[in-house]
């Protein structure tokens, strides 16, 4: 057993739309972290090489007595200031995103230090050898989608109601 760890929504080609409010497609980068949780996955042999693709939705831990699921607008997540100097803007602009607060106070202290959210939104390859990734999707999803003819309409749309962009807070595509 490895873990698969988190992708940096920082980095380049790892944006997201990360709220469902609005009209308009706005994948950016920001400072969060998801984590890897495929919702299925498989395995493959390149030339003697084991490889596993992982589908990386997301899903909150949600159960009787327990949630870990929080909002980042949310009074209860308060982020570290000297982490997240502009916090008051990440809020104002990503608020209705779903985090996980069962993560990211790393020092014990009430606030968060680091923000992370369910899911990776892209496909991954992983050397089933050594756990190391040797290929994610990125954002590719997203951009792809957001920018297709007959898709566009469709965004981040769930599968149970078709409504544009209502699963930009959640897991995405």
């Amino acid at each position: 057993i490895k873990p698969l760890g988190f992708k940096d929504y920082s980095a380049l080609s790892n944006g997201i739309d990360a709220t469902n409010i609005g009209s308009n497609v706005n994948i950016a980068n920001w400072p969060i972290k998801g984590v890897y949780m495929p919702d299925a996955m498989t395995r493959f042999n390149v030339g003697g090489i084991e490889y596993l693709i992982t589908a990386n939705e997301g899903d909150a831990r949600e159960y009787t007595g327990y949630s870990e699921i929080g909002r980042m607008s949310s009074s209860t997540y308060p982020l570290d200031p000297t982490a997240f100097p502009n916090g008051d803007v990440i809020k104002a602009n990503i608020g209705r995103l779903n985090i996980t607060m069962a993560n990211g106070d790393t020092d014990n202290d009430g606030d968060y230090d680091e923000i992370y959210t369910y899911g990776a939104r892209s496909i991954t390859i992983w050397n089933t050898t050594t756990g190391m990734k040797v290929w994610d999707s990125g954002d590719d999803f997203e951009m792809i989608t957001s920018q297709h003819p007959q898709l566009a309409a469709l965004f981040n749309a769930s599968n149970a109601n078709n409504t544009f962009k209502n699963r930009s807070d959640d897991k995405g595509p």
